[in-house]
């Protein structure tokens, strides 16, 4: 008999504090004489944890930003440019002219559905406003970025 199984179930039931030496998601181990089969659910986790102090910077300062690979931080800056590239992939909130080496904020298709009337409610809600944007730094060709999947990552400053 085999028996489907979270991995909390798992801990729970068995008294583990880990999983055992070569199980993994999705597979099958026997435990004592017991068949367990591991599913588990994968979910992003958030680019920030609540609670957790992060840096805030301004969009220009570019080269402290590319220090915070990896890291989460709040940026603020105006929107110069919304960028939709002809593939419809993603949109992209530039904060300087310099498309090359001013940071980005990246937005992907598969989360356009977040924001109430999609790609153009995104270019009206950002297009020329100053933002505070909260994430995790990238870089994408050198230069600093964060990606966003929903509306509450961007807050828009009072006119």
């Amino acid at each position: 008999m085999q028996t489907l199984l979270t991995i909390a179930a798992l801990t729970v039931l068995c008294g583990l504090d880990h999983l055992p030496k070569g199980l993994s998601t999705n597979s099958t181990a026997t435990i004592g004489r017991t068949p367990i089969t591991v599913a588990v659910k994968l979910q992003e986790a958030p680019a920030v944890a609540e609670g957790v102090e992060i840096p805030a910077l301004k969009a220009s300062e570019v080269e402290e930003l590319k220090k915070l690979v990896d890291k989460p931080a709040k940026v603020t800056g105006k929107v110069v440019e919304v960028y939709k590239p002809a593939s419809g992939n993603l949109v992209v909130l530039n904060f300087g002219k310099d498309i090359k080496t001013c940071f980005k904020v990246a937005i992907n298709k598969r989360d356009f559905a977040n924001w109430d009337g999609g790609v153009e409610a995104i270019e009206k809600l950002y297009a020329d406003k100053e933002l505070t944007v909260t994430g995790k730094i990238v870089l994408y060709k050198e230069t600093p970025e964060i990606v966003v999947s929903a509306p509450k990552e961007i807050v828009v400053a009072a006119e």
